[in-house]
């Protein structure tokens, strides 16, 4: 499953996506919130967590970075408005189309580039990955549903190796504490204090974990995992009904 449309305004757009979903002999899911909302709106076929969505670029060799806690953020930058908000001592660097006019201390726009080209730019310690209108939380459409989806630039960051910061209530913030590949936050006015608090030694383990994962992203190894999983569980359901 590529993406919920969560037609909470249009009920009949709802059902239909429930019952087409409901027609699937198995459904391989983002990560166990999105699998837990999909049952309690009543879909009922096999289901299993790809966890992380790989990503196949190829490895880029890096010199030894700085540790200088500089942050990357890749992405629409014109569905990003809380970027206009954040001040950071430390530099937040902006890869993507459609920036604000300006931005204020500490953010700077690095430029928009082809996927093929974009992993050579960040080379920054952090990846950012937040949505919405605000640095306290994440809200609106796209922030909310950060708590069930997979972001497509967490796969980024961790198949180039680089540890991210993540909002603590996303989907994904278990999968960073549980693997230690980043850090998770609350609100975004935090960051410098936390950023301060890090030391060496504790984000060479967030990078040598992200190293490692970032491996299996780009080997595509989640997907042919969770492939293999919902074929048992499909295969399984059609030996007890038969």
């Amino acid at each position: 499953m590529e993406s919920l449309r969560l037609f909470r305004d249009k009920p009949e757009y709802h059902h239909e996506e429930r019952s087409l979903l409901n027609m699937a002999d198995g459904l391989i899911v983002h990560n166990q919130e999105m699998r837990k909302w999909l049952i309690k709106d009543g879909i009922t076929v096999p289901m299993v967590d790809i966890k992380v969505f790989d990503y196949l670029n190829d490895k880029i060799d890096r010199q030894s970075t700085s540790f200088d806690k500089s942050i990357c953020f890749a992405g629409n930058l014109s569905k990003s408005s809380f970027l206009e908000e954040v001040e950071t001592k430390y530099e937040l660097d902006l890869y993507g189309m459609y920036p604000a006019k300006e931005y204020k201390n500490g953010v700077k726009y690095k430029g928009a580039y082809p996927p093929s080209e974009l992993g050579k730019q960040l080379t920054q310690n952090f990846g950012l990955i937040w949505d919405g209108d605000s640095v306290e939380e994440c809200n609106g459409i796209y922030g909310e549903y950060m708590q069930y989806n997979n972001p497509h630039k967490f796969s980024l960051y961790l198949s180039l190796g680089i540890p991210v910061i993540i909002w603590e209530k996303a989907a994904l913030a278990k999968f960073v504490k549980k693997n230690n590949v980043g850090i998770t936050i609350a609100n975004l006015k935090d960051l410098d204090r936390i950023l301060d608090n890090i030391t060496y030694e504790e984000y060479k383990e967030m990078k040598k974990n992200s190293e490692e994962i970032g491996n299996s992203v780009r080997q595509g190894k989640f997907t042919k995992t969770a492939v293999e999983e919902i074929i048992r569980k499909v295969d399984n359901l059609g030996d007890i009904t038969k």
